[in-house]
């Protein structure tokens, strides 16, 4: 077999013939190929110290675009109202489709200062998932969660300083009411949340105090590093105290004699209580491990009434059950406050299990002061953890302080965890023992609950990765005794739970099931018992549920000076609830201390936004003598429809607007129907995010005189946006210095000649029929220049030979610029019975139309750069293809002056003008950050990863290259296993150096500088350099073997990439030209970058040079 003919060895051939293997063959050929996890756990990944990223919803640059663009960015967007913060979720999911990651991280953080753990931890499908309108679809919802946590994670390796509010005059001139003292206490999401939003507000006073040397709260200490790292909840609060918050550690309330009366004798005006307090009552958790006897909590005929009562007491659900009751004459009263308390009523008897309940679990104090009270059963009473008896109070953040680096100065091991542990719960606390516990050394995990399957509380995302992790679950087992050995948990004995017809939980004490095991992890909620912290709250009133009275609205307690939100406020059970507390306490403290000085706030909130120095960056241009607040505007289309239209755009902070064509009321037109459809250049892709429009459509069907009406009312409405009137007549002087004239008196700043449209006007002798022909483009600019003082610009056709030659005409004839360029005339697409689509009429006639959108953006780039080269500072507009900030620069660097959008709208609404302003700012301001000259715009140099998620470079470990499935997939794994247990030795818990933001280095662009900025590297071929070569380099650590390079290299180039039989592993061979095709169709971004060669190029002539 001769070189080539190995080298073609699996390129893919056509089929001849039904192919045979044997079934027992195959078995064994498939696990060669497997890249999901085997069933047999006999080869279980050993996770022991492995705290890397584990969640499903992580992505990489390449899958957060494919993500964002697959959104619908819906109208009236259910994810948004399933969010408790309220997030724009359309919008940032726009700015991430479009490559704007600052846009998006601001627009999360506006609403969410904990953007970014929330993007971690969040029970999406539960919230904005559940809501997503493509549940409706095949493919299932949007990744929500994962793009919120990429798009804060790109803002994060940004290293930018949060700043004021820029409308806010300077500290020292505000006025006194922003300078009172105002105490948090607890460093949890919800004061944090609090904090920023009243540090946004311009209060300069602010003091958190934390009992504990970190902040983060249970975030930091009960949810593993593995779901949410240590430094993410650190660079939320750095942001905060960019806004100087001040953290205090190792005080709060019943500190060293602190209470809410000796904060008010120190001067603090407001207060908000963010300290973690979940009362047993409050948590179906503990709910449901009720143990107590029935018998001895019912006070039978003692009460006449109402009563709340444990409803597991009450069905039978707890140790024993209750004699003679009647479930059917039970009433259950859902309390909104407390969502899992219930009342109940049974006959003319009731009955009060609350005192006896709560009695049963305020036996044990806590003696870590202040924190929750874990649940215990009373079998665990006097259990220790040497005895391998752990309650998730104890677990979780002995693996967070040991897990988590900079979290603890010290070196805190793991718990000794070893052989088999069960996991009592079945809520996201319970799963996140589980998964710890596999970390902590432990051989099998079994999760044992009372109930089924369908009753798991836990978000389904908890649930699969411990599922995943070959965590085994037991369900319908209730607790009854601790087995020991010489002092050591050895096993556990559980009873059957069943539900009867009437839907009853009971226990059968005749079912027994007796497990081994070496560790239990008591995961049933807790308490909060330290009454000295009750005592330092007061003399604020408490509920019958022994948490403050809050105020559900404004999270204001019995005492008007003090708030409380969180696990304390009795309402949150989330992060993300908590963050919305203290959100939504921010803003009614700051109409209660405003209060205080007399001045009336607006009763509807506006909490300002996130702001960094990005958004100080200036992003005005000024061209042809007219300053534009942003370069971007409406193009001449659809979306400048009529006077209202531009309105709203104006509204939403477009920068300038062309009006819809109109023409002399003799040349009015009527448009047909259909006439504007989706482009077939992307494929079928069906819904926003077409790569192309073409469209029948004529000029305005309104007249003149509405156009030149509307003009004069928007120009009196919005004096600092340009408006610019786009006229067309036929080939006549009369006819342009009448129309031109009524435009410039109605008070247009500017004229748009049309002189392109592709259809319809052509054979009317306009549009198109004057703009092929630069004498009549000549002649037509000199018309107007002759008629008008006000700037104008010829709009040209990308239909002509060379449309310079069309630009040089106009600026010959007076005209102050150019727009460039109009669609590009096309026959969209025909059916399989061979009719067009559009198909007008009975005749299901059709015509070549206006192609736009961003399939003609390199025809309209080229028109661009063509002009501007031949035609140095010549002002240029540009459209055609201008979706983003991201291409809106490439036409600025191309030489346009402003930028004309409509395919983009035509795909969304006029909200993305936001987007695309952030979008410019932020890249003009990350090119004067020396430490991202490696960023590509917003785009970081990517890591080394599979699925998101980065990867060692096993080839740095072990000397060879592995893929990431079959066989090889295992060696991988278990390289990584071992090498995670060497580092075990070392201390991960090494504080980290707080990294100093980034700042300017040089100066920050304005858009006059770059204005053309890449017209020095456009030439002709003739100066290009044919011996400085390049060559592919693919990283085998990021490639998921696809074969796609080896493919198009065969058939398309040049034989020059060899594809292992086994591994499937590319490799270029020095047969490479460097001719980029691999780069092209390689699905992972960055997995193929061209390098310079380094022997010369030596092309391969076929035969020898006569």
């Amino acid at each position: 077999m001769t070189f080539l003919q190995n080298l073609l060895a699996l390129n893919p051939r056509k089929q001849t013939h039904a192919t045979l293997h044997s079934t027992a063959a195959k078995k064994q050929v498939k696990k060669q190929w497997k890249r999901n996890s085997d069933k047999n756990c006999s080869n279980c990944e050993k996770l022991e110290n492995n705290f890397d990223d584990i969640k499903h919803t992580t992505l990489s640059e390449r899958g957060a675009l494919r993500e964002a663009m697959r959104c619908l960015k819906c109208a009236d967007a259910p994810c948004q109202k399933s969010c408790p913060t309220n997030l724009d979720i359309k919008s940032f999911i726009t700015s991430i489709a479009n490559k704007n990651y600052y846009g998006a991280a601001k627009m999360i953080l506006s609403d969410n200062p904990l953007g970014l753990t929330c993007g971690m931890v969040c029970p999406t499908s539960d919230l904005c998932v559940g809501g997503c309108n493509l549940y409706a679809t095949e493919e299932g919802p949007i990744n929500i969660g994962g793009l919120q946590q990429f798009a804060t994670e790109v803002f994060k390796a940004m290293n930018i300083p949060q700043i004021r509010n820029p409308s806010l005059p300077p500290l020292e001139d505000m006025p006194e009411a922003y300078q009172v003292k105002i105490a948090l206490l607890g460093a949890g999401p919800a004061s944090l949340s609090c904090a920023s939003f009243l540090a946004r507000l311009g209060y300069s006073n602010i003091t958190i105090f934390e009992k504990q040397e970190y902040l983060g709260g249970l975030s930091m200490s009960e949810i593993p590093q593995f779901r949410l790292p240590y430094d993410v909840v650190n660079f939320e609060a750095k942001l905060m105290k960019d806004l100087g918050v001040k953290i205090i550690f190792r005080k709060g309330l019943a500190v060293d004699g602190m209470t809410l009366h000796t904060l008010k004798e120190d001067g603090y005006k407001a207060v908000f209580i963010g300290i973690a307090c979940q009362n047993s009552i409050k948590k179906m958790d503990y709910l449901s491990s009720c143990m107590c006897a029935s018998v001895n909590m019912l006070e039978k005929d003692s009460v006449k009434g109402w009563s709340s009562c444990c409803f597991s007491c009450i069905s039978g659900q707890g140790k024993g059950t209750v004699p003679h009751v009647d479930v059917s004459s039970v009433t259950l009263y859902y309390n909104l406050q407390n969502s899992y308390v219930l009342q109940i009523k049974i006959h003319s008897k009731v009955f009060q299990c609350f005192k006896s309940c709560n009695k049963q679990h305020q036996a044990e104090q806590n003696q870590r002061e202040g924190l929750p009270e874990p649940n215990r059963d009373s079998i665990f009473q006097g259990l220790t953890m040497n005895q391998g008896f752990y309650t998730s109070k104890d677990f979780l953040p002995l693996v967070a302080m040991a897990s988590k680096p900079g979290m603890c100065a010290c070196h805190s091991p793991l718990p000794s965890v070893h052989g088999t542990v069960i996991v009592l719960g079945a809520g996201d606390t319970a799963f996140d023992c589980a998964t710890s516990a596999l970390r902590c050394g432990a051989r099998r995990v079994f999760v044992v609950f009372r109930k089924g399957f369908t009753h798991i509380r836990a978000v389904p995302e908890e649930m699969e990765l411990a599922k995943e992790e070959k965590c085994e679950f037991l369900p319908f087992l209730s607790p009854r005794k601790v087995v020991l050995k010489g002092g050591q948990i050895v096993a556990m004995e559980f009873v059957r739970t069943e539900q009867d017809s009437d839907g009853n939980w009971k226990e059968d004490e005749d079912q027994v099931v007796r497990l081994k095991t070496d560790v239990v992890i008591s995961a049933f909620g807790s308490i909060l018992s330290d009454s000295k912290v009750r005592e330092a709250m007061a003399p604020i009133k408490f509920n019958r549920w022994g948490l403050p009275e809050v105020d559900p609205e404004t999270m204001q307690t019995s005492e008007p000076w003090v708030f409380a939100g969180g696990d304390i406020g009795g309402i949150a059970n989330t992060t993300v609830e908590s963050v919305n507390d203290g959100k939504q306490a921010s803003w009614y403290m700051h109409r209660y201390i405003q209060s205080l000085y007399g001045v009336e706030v607006p009763t509807v909130p506006e909490l300002p936004l996130f702001y960094t120095p990005i958004d100080l960056v200036d992003i005005s241009v000024e061209m042809a003598g007219l300053k534009f607040p942003n370069p971007f505007g409406l193009a001449s289309a659809t979306p400048a429809t009529s006077s209202s239209m531009i309105r709203r755009a104006f509204e939403a902070g477009w920068g300038f607007a062309v009006t819809k064509t109109f023409s002399l009321d003799k040349d009015i037109v009527t448009n047909v129907s259909p006439r504007i459809v989706r482009g077939t250049t992307s494929g079928p892709l069906y819904g926003p995010g077409q790569g192309s429009f073409l469209n029948i459509e004529l000029i305005s069907e309104k007249t003149a005189a509405y156009w030149c009406k509307s003009i004069t009312e928007l120009k009196a409405d919005f004096p600092n946006h340009v408006l610019i009137a786009s006229i067309m007549c036929t080939y006549n002087k009369e006819d342009w210095t009448k129309l031109s004239k009524m435009a410039e008196v109605a008070g247009a700043d500017a004229l748009e000649l049309n002189l392109s449209c592709p259809h319809g006007m052509g054979e009317r002798g306009m549009g198109l029929a004057c703009g092929q022909d630069p004498e009549l483009v000549r002649n037509i600019c000199r018309w107007v220049r002759q008629a008008v003082h006000i700037p104008f610009f010829a709009k040209l056709t990308p239909n002509v030979t060379d449309i310079v030659k069309i630009a040089m005409a106009a600026q010959e004839g007076g005209a102050d610029g150019v727009t460039a360029t109009n669609t590009v005339s096309g026959l969209m697409g025909l059916k399989a019975d061979s009719t067009p689509w559009p198909a007008v009429g009975r005749g299901l006639r059709t015509t070549y139309g206006g192609m736009s959108g961003n399939a003609i953006r390199p025809i309209a780039l080229r028109a661009v750069s063509a002009i501007a080269r031949a035609l140095p500072g010549f002002p240029i507009l540009a459209t055609g293809g201008i979706d983003s900030a991201e291409t809106g620069l490439q036409f600025l660097h191309s030489g346009a002056s402003v930028l004309q959008v409509c395919s983009a709208i035509q795909n969304q609404d006029f909200t993305v003008i936001d987007d695309y302003c952030t979008g410019l700012r932020a890249l003009l301001y990350l090119k004067s950050i020396e430490e991202l000259e490696d960023w590509d715009g917003q785009s970081p140099a990517t890591m080394c990863h599979q699925k998101g998620k980065p990867v060692p470079r096993i080839a740095d470990l072990m000397g060879k290259k592995l893929p990431s499935f079959g066989p090889y997939l295992e060696q991988r794994k278990k390289i990584i296993a071992e090498n995670k247990i060497r580092l075990k030795a070392q201390s991960m818990a090494a504080e980290l150096a707080e990294k100093k933001h980034f700042i300017p280095k040089k100066p920050i662009p304005a858009i006059k500088d770059v204005i053309g900025k890449a017209l020095q590297y456009i030439g002709t071929y003739g100066d290009l350099c044919n011996t400085e070569q390049v060559v592919a380099l693919i990283d085998q650590e990021m490639c998921i073997n696809c074969g796609k390079c080896y493919m198009t290299c065969n058939d398309s180039g040049y034989q020059a990439i060899r594809f292992e039989r086994d591994t499937h592993l590319p490799t270029v061979t020095a047969s490479c030209t460097g001719c980029t095709l691999c780069l092209s169709v390689c699905p992972v971004l960055d997995c193929i970058r061209m390098v310079a060669r380094t022997t010369p190029y030596q092309p391969s002539r076929g035969l020898p040079l006569a």
